[in-house]
């Protein structure tokens, strides 16, 4: 497929995505204005929500061992957490229910961050990497909830 079919076909009936991907790749400017990129920046926030779900799927048993040993399921809450992850990209990009996703992963950011990466203090020297990661995409989830969300037909 080319391309031009292919972006096409992406766009069809996303007006807010047409729209920013014809700013971002407008070829009558020289440069990449801010207000390209900006409008870019909902999307681009998607992008590791995407794959880290779809990682949290096909690769379940590998991330077991980061469920607190407190919480009984352990895969089990592997895969959910990677649909919540799904489910917060496909409502934020259809825009149904957008605001409620994005207030719920704001939650699990934090919940991640407090639950397994603080705990980790002691035992692994990257315990503040990931987490303020987590707590950096709990905040950009709320501005998100906040800023950008479409329905608020559930969370007013």
């Amino acid at each position: 497929m080319q391309p031009d079919l292919l972006l096409r076909h992406l766009c069809k009936n996303k007006p807010n995505f047409k729209s920013a991907l014809n700013q971002f790749f407008d070829t009558t400017k020289s440069f990449l204005t801010m207000n390209q990129l900006t409008s870019l920046g909902k999307y681009i926030f998607l992008v590791p929500f995407f794959f880290s779900g779809v990682s949290h799927l096909m690769g379940a048993d590998g991330m077991t061992g980061a469920v607190p040993s407190f919480l009984p399921g352990g895969v089990l809450w592997v895969y959910l957490t990677g649909a919540a992850m799904l489910a917060f990209v496909i409502a934020t990009f259809i825009g149904k229910f957008d605001k409620l996703a994005a207030v719920l992963l704001g939650i699990l950011m934090l919940v991640f961050a407090f639950a397994v990466h603080l705990p980790q203090q002691g035992s692994n020297p990257m315990w503040m990497v990931g987490f303020l990661k987590d707590l950096g995409l709990a905040g950009g989830a709320f501005m998100m909830a906040d800023k950008y969300s479409r329905d608020n037909s559930i969370i007013g």
